[in-house]
C-alpha cells in the first residue's frame, strides 16, 4: 500500500474516523520570526530543550516540529474534545512511555488519539490514528551512509543479504526501505533500543509493499501490524506502521 504523492490542505473541520489513518507533512524551514512565535507556544521543558541545541538549525527544526505537533493534535481535539470543551494546543499534556515514545495524556491516562513524529533535514512527518498505535520514519536517501557496514551490524542476515545483493543503482533504495520499515515498526511498538533490530525481518524487495516477514521475538506480532509506503518525494524514503489496520490513508500538508 502506498499513499499517492498528493498532499492536500486539511479541511476546516478536521475529524479522524476510526477507519482512517492520517499523515501530515511539515516543512521545518521558516523565517526567524515564525520560529520565535513557535517557541512561545511550547511548554517550558520544550523551550529549554530547544535552547540546548548547539546550532541554530537544530533549534529551529525542533521548535517548528514540536509546535506543529501541538497545533495538529489540538485541531483533532477541538473536533472531538474529550470532555466536551476545546483544548488549547499549548496546554496539551504530552508524556513519554517507558522507552521514550511520546503519547498524549488525559486525566493521567493515555488518550485514544495516538501519534508518532519523524523528521529528516527540513521535512517532518506526523502519523495520527484513533485507538491504534502508529509509527513512522522518514529518511533522506541522498545523504552519505555506510550501507554495507550498517546493514551488517543492525539488519537481520536476510535483510543484509538483500542490501548486498542489490544492484549498485538500487542499493540505497533497498537499504532505506529496510531501515524505515524497521524504524517505523519499533517506534510503533514503543520499544526504543530495547528490541534488537536483527530480531525481526522486513520486506526489502522494492517490487513488494513494506511489511514484516518474521518476528522471532514474538511470532504472533507479525499479524498485529500493517504497513504503507508514504510518497514524500524522490529524495525520501518513508514508511508508516499502524496497529491492526490502516484503513483509508489520508495525507495533509501542514501550513504554519
Amino acid at each position: 500500500m502506498s499513499a499517492a504523492e498528493n498532499w492536500n490542505p486539511p479541511p476546516a473541520q478536521l475529524a479522524l474516523p476510526e477507519a482512517e489513518t492520517h499523515v501530515w507533512r511539515i516543512a521545518l524551514d521558516a523565517p526567524q520570526v515564525t520560529v520565535e512565535c513557535c517557541l512561545t507556544e511550547l511548554p517550558t521543558a520544550d523551550r529549554a530543550r530547544a535552547e540546548r541545541f548547539t546550532f541554530a538549525d537544530g533549534r529551529r527544526r525542533y521548535a517548528m516540529a514540536r509546535a506543529a505537533l501541538r497545533r495538529i493534535l489540538g485541531r483533532y481535539l477541538e473536533s472531538e474534545p474529550p470532555a466536551g470543551a476545546p483544548v488549547p494546543h499549548a496546554s496539551l499534556d504530552i508524556g513519554t512511555g517507558p522507552h521514550g515514545k511520546p503519547f498524549l495524556q488525559w486525566d493521567g491516562k493515555a488518550h485514544e488519539l495516538r501519534f508518532n513524529l519523524s523528521h529528516t533535514g527540513e521535512t517532518a512527518v506526523l502519523a495520527v490514528a484513533w485507538g491504534r498505535e502508529v509509527g513512522i520514519d522518514i529518511e533522506s536517501v541522498n545523504r552519505p551512509v555506510a550501507m554495507e557496514e550498517l546493514a551488517g551490524r543492525f539488519f537481520s542476515p536476510s535483510e543484509a543479504t538483500a542490501v548486498m545483493d542489490a544492484p549498485a543503482e538500487r542499493r540505497a533504495a533497498v537499504f532505506f526501505r529496510v531501515w524505515t520499515t524497521k524504524e517505523a515498526y519499533v517506534k510503533a511498538r514503543g520499544d526504543g533500543l530495547t528490541l534488537p533490530l536483527e530480531q525481526f525481518d522486513v520486506v526489502g524487495e522494492l517490487c513488494q509493499p513494506p511489511g514484516l516477514l518474521a518476528t522471532r521475538h514474538d511470532p504472533a506480532d507479525r499479524a498485529r501490524w500493517r504497513f504503507a509506503e508514504v510518497a514524500c518525494g524522490e529524495e525520501f524514503a518513508c514508511v508508516l506502521a499502524v496497529e491492526k489496520r490502516i484503513g483509508e490513508l489520508r495525507c495533509w500538508q501542514f501550513t504554519v
